[in-house]
């Protein structure tokens, strides 16, 4: 289980630790909030390599777009909505498949 993953670091230092130990198997990763964001290797976010690199599936609790479309929702929040989608058209990802 993991927060966020930013470079994928911890994540990677956790599955290492998992495959240490024989008697353990990694079935999947945890993750509370996916940022949806390219991470530093590709135009792959650090979810995609993660789940790439170790054959695991990766699983947010909740995304990036889900939090932009409930502030959409909430009709008070135009300009913090206008500034996710800023960030996310900066350092998202293309597409979350």
């Amino acid at each position: 289980m993991d927060d966020v993953l930013t470079s994928g670091k911890a994540v990677r230092e956790a599955i290492e630790l998992v495959r240490s130990h024989p008697e353990a198997k990694l079935v999947g990763i945890l993750q509370l909030v996916d940022r949806q964001e390219r991470g530093g290797q590709s135009e792959l976010s650090t979810v995609q390599e993660i789940e790439r690199e170790f054959g695991v599936p990766v699983v947010p609790i909740i995304g990036f777009e889900d939090i932009i479309r409930y502030a959409e929702t909430k009709g008070d929040m135009k300009e913090q909505v206008e500034s996710m989608q800023s960030y996310r058209n900066e350092w998202g990802i293309k597409s979350s498949a």
